[in-house]
């Protein structure tokens, strides 16, 4: 099972050194910001989004988002803009319900919609609505209670023990799989020699965006195809192509995986290269795909 954390605004800006901590010291793999919710700063939006997202990929971690309420979920994404979560979570909590058009909205603006929920509050707060199968679910349930000695400690559960719909297994009318358990709230993580309060959560599938189609330069802005570059820096989750003074975003962290396969075959350096289209076009042609950045050659 992959790790995670997930916070919000409330924790603020955590330090580099605390995201560098969190896959060696703790195996954690992704981190869930709050893209949208409320916190110490007035208005919903989380101020430090962006931030945050950069301190997580600096760290080669996954990145995902989540929204509350999730009827603010036009105005969210407008503030997610183009910061590449691999998914984004409608948060159904406190009053917040699903109403038609929220998860198509997620998946219009170019995301992998999540829904995020209690088992709870799904069945009793909100009448166990169906309906809602093909959208991936992510529970929260606490595995311990909050007195017992262990809730106050950081720790994973193995495999057998993923339970997100404890007594509630077979009573969510929508779901009969979660593919991610929030088991424990608010939990003091160090990592970096800095400690930051976290929710705790394992998941079984993280899912992965799917590579996205750039616009395509207009004619006549000094741009030749043939003086744009496709490039990915260290550390690097996308893929970028360069050329006359403009950068553009050309592929998802899905595929930069395949990319630097390909790459490796043709003898380039897979952590800081520039590749030529001609190259990029037999790369496309290998991989079955040539929607993979865009262009068709």
């Amino acid at each position: 099972m992959m790790r995670a954390v997930d916070f919000s605004e409330y924790q603020r800006l955590p330090s580099q050194r605390w995201f560098d901590g969190l896959r060696p010291e703790h195996g954690v793999e992704g981190v869930i910001i709050q893209a949208w919710g409320g916190g110490p700063i007035s208005g919903r939006r989380n101020e430090y989004l962006g931030q945050v997202t950069e301190r997580t990929r600096r760290a080669g971690l996954r990145m995902a988002t989540y929204i509350w309420p999730a009827e603010d979920v036009i105005e969210a994404l407008g503030w997610i803009g183009s910061k590449n979560p691999d998914w984004v979570a409608l948060d159904y909590e406190a009053g917040s319900r699903p109403l038609p058009g929220q998860v198509r909205r997620v998946q219009d603006a170019g995301h992998h919609p999540v829904m995020y929920t209690f088992p709870s509050y799904w069945r009793h707060d909100l009448g166990n609505p169906s309906g809602y199968q093909g959208v991936d679910l992510w529970l929260s349930r606490g595995y311990y209670s909050n007195t017992h000695p262990k809730r106050q400690t950081v720790w994973w559960p193995d495999n057998d023990e993923y339970d997100p719909f404890g007594s509630f297994a077979g009573r969510i009318d929508s779901w009969s799989f979660a593919i991610g358990w929030q088991f424990q709230g608010t939990t003091a993580l160090t990592s970096g020699g800095d400690t930051v309060g976290v929710d705790l959560n394992v998941f079984q599938r993280w899912p992965r965006p799917a590579a996205t189609e750039p616009e395509k330069p207009e004619p006549g802005d000094g741009q030749e195809e043939d003086s744009m570059r496709l490039i990915t820096t260290p550390g690097s989750r996308s893929v970028w192509y360069v050329g006359g003074g403009v950068r553009k975003h050309v592929a998802n962290r899905q595929t930069l995986a395949m990319l630097r396969y390909m790459m490796k075959a043709a003898g380039q350096d897979t952590e800081a290269t520039e590749m030529d289209l001609e190259l990029l076009r037999r790369i496309t042609t290998e991989l079955g795909s040539i929607n993979l950045v865009g262009w068709n050659g």
